[in-house]
């Protein structure tokens, strides 16, 4: 797959649900065409290696060690400056052009927070990475160029940085009739996209084209309908979607679902940018266990309704899935619809279901070899609850469940009658989840003035 405008929105949306809010620790330049951050963010540590190689430019997140140079180099020594200790507030792109921005929240000379941004421009020979100030001039880049070499900017510290307007359009605002004369009477469908839109390589075309099983050669006015919805999907965002996994009952576990939900909706804009970015949300929740026992269907879909008007059409935006696997397992399902097969690689006890699945659509078997990670990526939910809420309601929650099962009064004696040190390190824990002494005393049966005095010893 070609690092296009496509693939690079779908990295920057990764990088989003793995670094926001992470702390830059580390940076290394292993050579002259890389750049290496070391970033800890919630609770662990990442690798992000960024690329200007012409013939191999790219940025994703690795587990491969590079070399740190004893002779370190000008520009990793501007980053370590400037960013060392700073908080990644912001990953984003415009449009599909093959540029990533990052803003890093750090302090300047004078102890004072600004915010510098990392541009990552993925254009083959013309690929950089530059470092602006709040104001947009360069303070430094990796690779320095003027107009001297054959350059159409300067690319210089103190100058104020600009991107080049391209000549292609902006598939966004494409409507279906652009996007249909642009294609008839051509004989390459990725090349004719490729040459008019912004972000559209050869090489990613005929993979989605393939993807989508359509043949050029005979291509309809339903695969032009296809494709163009195809692409809309991919640029838009449109749906965000959400998957959950839950194998273990709980007592509060549509409250938590949504709280998710909540967070990937409010979660999406900063303070004054537009509502016309917003996405709608999906959010798909698979679990092991019956939890509607009044409704027999295995599979429901929860929209907001007016309560008297249920014929009404519901508020677009936000949609809610329940799939659950123990009726699923007793319902015996159509094996032939492609969501009953879908849902037969997640529970896999029926070995017939399967086999019948797999057998009118080979695909599956990619999906259950990689299953981990088709299904269990919550990520983004999880750290919106982080974020945003701090992990408070559902500490409440799994508290009230545990003593159920008397798990809350052994950790509520631990910390009574443990050591000391292990007071202080609970203690902490529940103060990063930014829980009030009120709460943690109600929690552990401390008194304030032992958890007061407990706070100024850590």
């Amino acid at each position: 797959m070609a690092f296009d405008g496509i693939v690079t929105r779908a990295v920057v949306s990764e990088l989003n649900g793995c670094l926001l809010n992470g702390k830059i620790n580390k940076i290394f330049e292993p050579n002259k065409n890389e750049i290496l951050l070391g970033i800890y963010s919630c609770g662990k540590n990442y690798a992000l290696n960024i690329c200007i190689n012409p013939v191999n430019y790219r940025v994703h997140l690795t587990t491969h060690s590079k070399p740190n140079p004893q002779n370190v180099f000008n520009f990793c020594m501007v980053l370590r400056k400037h960013l060392t200790g700073g908080t990644i507030k912001k990953i984003y792109m415009n449009g599909l052009e093959r540029i990533i921005y990052i803003d890093v929240d750090c302090y300047n000379d004078f102890n004072d927070l600004v915010t510098k941004t990392i541009v990552i421009e993925l254009m083959g020979k013309h690929s950089n990475v530059i470092l602006l100030n709040s104001d947009n001039t360069i303070i430094d880049s990796l690779r320095h160029l003027d107009k001297l070499d054959n350059s159409l900017r300067d690319i210089l510290p103190g100058y104020k940085y600009l991107v080049l307007d391209s000549s292609k359009q902006d598939f966004a605002s494409s409507t279906f009739d652009d996007f249909y004369k642009i294609l008839q009477n051509t004989e390459s469908i990725a090349t004719a996209l490729s040459n008019y839109y912004t972000g559209f390589s050869k090489a990613g075309i005929s993979y989605i084209l393939s993807d989508l099983d359509i043949n050029t050669e005979k291509i309809s006015l339903d695969d032009y309908k296809r494709l163009y919805k195809y692409l809309k999907d991919i640029i838009s965002g449109n749906p965000l979607l959400c998957y959950k996994i839950d194998g273990k009952k709980d007592d509060f576990y549509v409250k938590r679902v949504l709280l998710y939900t909540g967070g990937l909706l409010r979660g999406q804009l900063d303070r004054g940018e537009s509502y016309e970015y917003m996405k709608n949300v999906i959010m798909i929740n698979i679990i092991d266990y019956t939890l509607f026992k009044d409704i027999k269907d295995f599979h429901t879909i929860w929209k907001l309704r007016e309560n008297k008007n249920l014929e009404h059409e519901p508020l677009k935006g936000l949609e809610i899935h329940f799939l659950e696997l123990e009726k699923f397992r007793k319902s015996n399902p159509n094996i032939h619809e492609k969501l009953n097969q879908w849902l037969a690689t997640i529970d896999t006890e029926n070995e017939k279901w399967l086999e019948v699945a797999m057998k009118e659509n080979p695909k599956l078997k990619e999906v259950i070899i990689k299953k981990d990670n088709f299904v269990n990526d919550d990520k983004l939910a999880r750290e919106l609850i982080e974020a945003q809420e701090k992990w408070e309601l559902d500490y409440k929650a799994g508290i009230s469940c545990a003593k159920k099962e008397g798990i809350a009064e052994g950790h509520a004696t631990g910390l009574a009658e443990g050591k000391l040190e292990e007071k202080k390190n609970l203690l902490k824990n529940l103060l990063k989840m930014n829980m009030d002494i009120e709460t943690i005393s109600k929690a552990t049966g401390l008194t304030k003035d032992e958890l007061e005095k407990l706070k100024k010893e850590i």
